[in-house]
């Protein structure tokens, strides 16, 4: 989970400006694995997508309780467009062990993400050049 640590730090991805391509698509992987893995460990914590208009760096995630997660995201909605009205939920020992077992998978394999050339804008732009 490479972008993890970036997406918890308000100034992450360089405060916002090196933003990778699919990041919230790796968020939205990173969030469901966590919360599976969160759950596996009996943590009384959940993590949910946060898109944050106050910080540098929007694509943030939130530990909030695991009853407060249960009430207010049964509907499975994570996008980030709801921000949180809550308080954060401290670790516990599910929290850290659940966090050491994502470190051993390949999370990030299930994401993918594709770059093209827009070869018509390239020829354009090549012919305004000569």
């Amino acid at each position: 989970m490479r972008f993890w640590d970036e997406m918890n730090e308000k100034h992450g991805f360089e405060n916002g400006s090196a933003t990778p391509d699919g990041i919230e698509q790796y968020r939205s992987v990173y969030i469901q694995v966590m919360n599976a893995l969160l759950e596996k460990h009996n943590s009384c914590c959940r993590v949910i997508a946060y898109n944050s208009g106050s910080c540098h760096n929007s694509i943030l995630w939130f530990r909030i309780d695991k009853e407060d997660f249960q009430e207010r995201f049964s509907d499975g909605s994570l996008d980030g467009t709801r921000i949180p009205n809550c308080i954060e939920a401290i670790s516990d020992s599910g929290w850290y062990d659940a966090i050491e077992e994502a470190k051993t998978l390949d999370v990030d394999s299930c994401v993918e993400t594709t770059v093209t050339v827009n070869e018509k804008n390239l020829t354009d732009l090549l012919k305004s050049i000569k």
